[in-house]
C-alpha cells in the first residue's frame, strides 16, 4: 500500500469513527456538527470521499471537544488498530 493510499484509508477511518460519535452522541447531520464544532462542513465531508485532502489533529481535536471526547478515545476504536494489530496484519 503506497503512502497516499494510508492516508486516504485514514482519511475515511476518521470519517467512520466521526460518523460513529455522531451516532452515539444522536447528531443528525454533518452540518449540525460543522455548526456545533466549528470545522466547515466540506472538511468533514471531504474525508468520506477520499479526496487529496488530509485531516489535521486540530480538526479532530475541535470535533473531539465539541462531543466531550478526548483524542485518545477518538482513536480508542477499531478503525484505528493498535501496533500489536499493525504487526499481525503487516506480517
Amino acid at each position: 500500500m503506497s503512502e497516499n493510499e494510508q492516508i486516504l484509508d485514514l482519511n475515511y477511518a476518521v470519517y467512520l469513527r466521526i460518523q460513529e460519535v455522531m451516532s452515539i452522541l444522536d447528531i443528525k447531520s454533518i452540518s449540525k456538527l460543522a455548526e456545533m464544532s466549528g470545522v466547515n462542513k466540506s472538511t468533514i465531508s471531504t474525508l468520506k470521499t477520499k479526496k487529496d485532502k488530509t485531516v489535521t489533529l486540530q480538526t479532530i481535536r475541535l470535533i473531539c471537544k465539541v462531543v466531550g471526547m478526548t483524542l485518545a478515545e477518538f482513536f480508542d476504536s477499531p478503525l484505528f488498530p493498535n501496533d500489536k494489530e499493525k504487526l499481525l496484519i503487516e506480517g
